[in-house]
């Protein structure tokens, strides 16, 4: 079932590229697809939370604000999905079946990569480890740090 949900997100946003695109009808599918969480993950994106922070070989590290912390903003993997929020690990990982596919971080992205919405920073191999090492232990014991700056 999950899988199918990310397929059918996929192919909606597919056909999006900016917020013109966004049409009652595909605002409505993603609604149904992902209820609890469509309209907070708009609040984001229409609030300009989503940095993709972008290194000179390529790989791409996306960073979303905490509704309650803004400072701490959430480092959220896109391939594979993971955001380090308690609503994507209870929800998600620790629900069987899972209760949600994406949580609003994760579905900020995908939306404000197909509209066109992130703001984008060019970012160093030093600037991800200074970063990443003080946004806390879930990044890091993810792996996220070590996957991005061991590319470089």
């Amino acid at each position: 079932m999950s899988s199918e949900l990310l397929s059918l997100t996929f192919a909606l946003l597919s056909g999006v590229q900016s917020t013109s695109d966004l049409t009652d009808s595909v605002l409505l599918s993603l609604h149904l697809l992902h209820p609890s969480t469509i309209i907070p993950a708009l609040d984001l994106v229409d609030r300009a939370s989503v940095t993709r922070h972008k290194l000179r070989h390529g790989t791409e590290i996306y960073a979303v604000s905490s509704s309650s912390q803004p400072a701490q903003p959430y480092i959220v993997e896109l391939a594979p999905f993971y955001c380090p929020c308690s609503a994507f690990t209870y929800n998600t990982l620790l629900s069987r079946p899972p209760q949600q596919v994406l949580c609003k971080h994760l579905l900020a992205c995908l939306i404000a990569r197909a509209v066109g919405r992130l703001v984008n920073r060019d970012v160093d191999a030093d600037w991800v480890a200074r970063e990443l090492c003080s946004f806390g232990g879930s990044t890091l014991a993810h792996g996220g740090a070590r996957h991005a700056i061991g590319a470089v």
